[in-house]
């Protein structure tokens, strides 16, 4: 579980970097595996989250950044419509 945090968040990316590392230590039984099975499933729904989360947080940051650097037209970011140019 702790590799897994250490990893990007790239969809099945922790999960895989378990694999590796126990199949790197030697802990290749049915047990192991069945405990990797339990991890796979533990993991998938957190693993949504934190992808979501990713997305918003850049998100944020994009637009936190270009209205510090006073690159944001503040009209059009606040207008329900988009407009083309």
């Amino acid at each position: 579980m702790c590799t897994a945090v250490g990893t990007p968040a790239i969809p099945v990316a922790g999960t895989i970097m378990v694999y590796v590392v126990m199949m790197g230590l030697g802990l290749n039984s049915d047990l192991c595996m069945i405990g990797y099975s339990l991890i796979l499933a533990m993991n998938y729904l957190p693993g949504m989250a934190v992808i979501t989360l990713n997305v918003i947080g850049d998100a944020a940051t994009n637009v936190i950044v270009c209205a510090k650097e006073h690159c944001l037209n503040k009209e059009i970011y606040n207008s329900k419509t988009p407009k083309n140019k």
